[in-house]
């Protein structure tokens, strides 16, 4: 349903044009194939989100036993490679 949405052309819009081609055959399978690509698409940019989240989640926590240890902040920074306003924003500090 994605692809109908992004192209602005109704599913049965679709239907009928197929319907009334020689060569129908060719647009299922480049609507499908097209269909396919999105989802996987959007399969990778929810997998790449997932693991930027951990990544960001484990330098928190990274940057919290930091401080717990007594490090400076500009140590901290360097470490994590989160500016002051980042660890503000996450409430490290």
């Amino acid at each position: 349903m994605y692809i109908f949405n992004v192209r602005e052309i109704e599913p049965t819009e679709i239907t009928s044009l197929l319907s009334h081609s020689r060569i129908k055959r060719d647009y299922e399978d480049l609507i499908m194939t097209t269909a396919e690509k999105l989802r996987k698409e959007g399969e990778i940019k929810g997998e790449i989100r997932g693991e930027s989240k951990g990544i960001i989640k484990g330098k928190i926590e990274t940057a919290r036993k930091m401080f717990k240890e007594g490090f400076e902040l500009n140590v901290v920074l360097q470490i994590t490679g989160f500016t002051e306003q980042e660890l503000k924003d996450y409430g490290v500090i």
